[in-house]
Formats: structure tokens, C-alpha cells, sequence
């Protein structure tokens, strides 16, 4: 019992790094939404909005995810007797007559929780692309 409450911790905690993350990414796209205003510096300028925006959307799509586990995770974390197998098989069951999932494969809490670990490692991607696309917008400003 105390090693899935463990891991459902460290599940919620990754879904609030992932909010933390989405946080960020949508101040980076407001601010290339606004820069679209702004005279093009050079050609190049609406191809580096374009890909903020677009790495944006990728971010949110999961951002969508981790918000989603992140309620799951608080769930099994308040009711640790839920994050065992068979309570893991009864959510899963939930997922397929809700049309959430498609089929079901039997998975740990711990595989559960690596699964939240790549889509948080997915937004910081996006991220780290809107970032280098500010940059970059920034750097055009900058010399022109």
C-alpha cells in the first residue's frame, strides 16, 4: 500500500510539473500571437512565429494529457487501495466503456507513472522549441 501511494505521489507531482510547464509554453505563445502585429523583420518571421505557435499546440495537446492523469493521480494518492491491481483493472475497464481507450493492456502503477513521465518530457520539448523559436525572433529584432 505504501508503495503505490508512493508512486501515485510522484505521478501527481510530474502532472503539476506538467501544468507548470503549460503555464510557461502559453506565455510563449500569447507573445507570438502578438508578434504576429508586428512588422516582419525578414522573411524568416512568420516561419519562426509559425513554429512557436505550432510547438505551442503540441505542448497543449500534452498538457491535455497530464491534466487528465493529474486528477487520476490524485485520485489513487487520497485512496492508495485504488492504485493496486485491481483497481488499476477497474479503471481500466472505466477507460474502455467511456471510449477513453481503445483496448486495455495490463500496466503497473509504476509503468503508469513512466507514462506520465514521457508526456511531461514531451511538453518540455515543445517547450524548448519555443523557446529557441523566441530566441531566434528575438536575435531577428535585434540585427534588424
Amino acid at each position: 500500500m505504501m508503495e503505490e501511494q508512493a508512486q501515485a505521489a510522484i505521478g501527481a507531482a510530474l502532472c503539476e510539473t506538467g501544468q507548470r510547464i503549460d503555464a510557461w509554453s502559453r506565455l510563449f505563445s500569447v507573445a507570438a500571437l502578438l508578434a504576429c502585429a508586428l512588422p516582419p523583420p525578414s522573411a524568416v518571421w512568420p516561419f519562426l512565429l509559425a513554429g512557436i505557435l505550432l510547438a505551442g499546440l503540441g505542448q497543449l495537446f500534452y498538457a491535455l494529457r497530464t491534466g487528465f492523469d493529474r486528477a487520476i493521480f490524485a485520485h489513487w494518492l487520497a485512496q492508495p487501495e485504488n492504485a493496486a491491481a485491481p483497481g488499476l483493472a477497474a479503471f481500466d475497464q472505466a477507460l474502455l466503456e467511456a471510449r477513453l481507450a481503445k483496448r486495455v493492456q495490463e500496466r503497473t502503477l509504476g509503468e503508469r507513472v513512466a507514462g506520465v513521465r514521457r508526456l511531461v518530457h514531451g511538453q518540455l520539448l515543445a517547450l524548448g522549441g519555443q523557446i529557441a523559436g523566441t530566441l531566434g525572433a528575438a536575435a531577428l529584432l535585434l540585427l534588424h
